[in-house]
């Protein structure tokens, strides 16, 4: 599940996006209701534990896992390793400021999914349709807004509509800004990118891959590659599958 959890003591801090679930002792209540050792881990860990072990990221060292979805999730893969940092919160990349003035939030200001989680895209694109630009965006739901989803935005680029390049050209955007300065950090060998968002996606992954080839050194882009995760929704499955073999 997205959010702060203490994986060594299955402790969940907190959900962002889920309200009520802060300061849980999530492991220790399953433990007692299953009488089974149980481990407690954020949804794109495992699904990055899926996907280095039997997905897109198998053949790297170093790999930077991201789930485009209600925020935008991250997990680290370093020395074939899944690391956690020092209290097991480490790999929140939808909290990476972009912009040091930018939306506030609980987790700081200008944090990556403030711009490019679905809700904000929504808003995006209702935005979009109501200055009265020419889209296929409301069309694409009969007209319903409640329907409207980035996979509208995604559906309508991938028919050429202008204004839905732009919003995808922006999406991309943000998240080349928070790709590029993770790759001054880490060198990744590799980003492998899940969720639904990022399913069947080819349009948006061209455009990501521009969007950080402008923003990184020649010398770093060159070593890196951005590709889709390959597990689909059964990555954290997967994941915390492989994870209960190995602990």
């Amino acid at each position: 599940m997205p959010g702060f959890v203490d994986f060594d003591r299955g402790f969940v801090h907190d959900l962002v996006n889920v309200p009520g679930w802060t300061g849980v002792p999530l492991g220790e209540l399953l433990e007692k209701s299953l009488h089974i050792r149980t481990y407690v881990d954020n949804d794109v860990n495992a699904m990055a534990l899926g996907e280095c072990t039997f997905g897109a990221g198998r053949a790297y060292q170093h790999a930077i896992f991201v789930t485009l979805g209600t925020g935008v999730g991250g997990g680290l893969l370093i020395n074939n390793q899944l690391y956690r940092g020092a209290e097991s919160m480490a790999g929140e990349i939808g909290h990476l400021s972009i912009n040091m003035n930018g939306i506030k939030s609980a987790t700081g200001f200008g944090g990556v999914e403030q711009y490019v989680g679905n809700r904000r895209i929504v808003e995006h694109i209702e935005k979009a349709i109501d200055s009265g630009r020419p889209t296929i965006m409301l069309d694409l739901v009969n007209g319903d807004r409640s329907r409207l989803s980035p996979k509208t935005m995604k559906d309508a680029a991938d028919q050429g509509d202008a204004v839905a390049l732009e919003l995808l050209d922006y999406v991309t955007d943000c998240l080349a800004t928070a790709f590029a300065s993770l790759t001054y950090v880490l060198q990744p060998q590799a980003f492998i990118v899940g969720g639904g968002v990022a399913e069947e996606a080819k349009l948006l992954f061209k455009m990501l891959r521009k969007n950080v080839e402008k923003r990184l050194s020649p010398h770093f882009y060159k070593h890196l590659e951005i590709k889709p995760a390959e597990l689909g929704s059964d990555a954290g499955m997967i994941g915390c599958a492989t994870l209960a073999m190995i602990e």
